[in-house]
């Protein structure tokens, strides 16, 4: 079982803002004022799901009570691109395999992924009807599927 205490201050603050950073690189695929509105609600009701819904996960649950601390340095500054959150979330991928057991990992890699999931589903189309996800979105969603659900490599442990 990991707690902050297993973690450098660096990968902690990471690790916390990781919910905010899958939600933000769907935002920035499309970012305007439209759009932004409903995906910054979708990622502030799913983070806050997380405590209901993984919240017996000690890891996402000690995360989830920190909230808001650690984001905005790990965000970026405007005109972040998606894939520059990427590359934080793969940082991100690797605490997880070198701190923690592969099943409190596995539980927060599928917070991390909700998070974003549910940015993606709030806003698409014209004034929001039509597809819901756009094809930008969904490359988004498979990259970061990809970082944080790959196959284990040979001899290691699957997550």
């Amino acid at each position: 079982m990991s707690t902050k205490a297993n973690f450098t201050e660096a990968q902690w603050e990471l690790l916390c803002a990781g919910p905010a950073l899958a939600g933000i690189g769907v935002m920035v695929l499309d970012a305007s004022l439209v759009s932004d509105v409903p995906e910054l609600a979708a990622i502030a009701q799913k983070t806050s799901d997380g405590q209901g819904r993984h919240g017996d996960n000690p890891l996402v649950h000690a995360i989830l009570a920190e909230l808001g601390q650690h984001d905005a340095k790990h965000i970026g500054p405007e005109g972040t691109t998606a894939e520059e959150v990427l590359a934080k979330l793969v940082a991100i991928d690797a605490i997880l395999d070198a701190v923690c057991e592969p099943g409190e990992a596995l539980v927060y890699r599928n917070f991390l992924f909700d998070v974003a999931d549910a940015a993606a589903q709030a806003w698409g189309g014209f004034f929001g009807l039509g597809e819901r996800v756009s094809d930008e979105e969904k490359a988004y969603l498979g990259k970061l599927k990809d970082i944080l659900f790959r196959a284990a490599p040979k001899g290691a442990p699957a997550a």
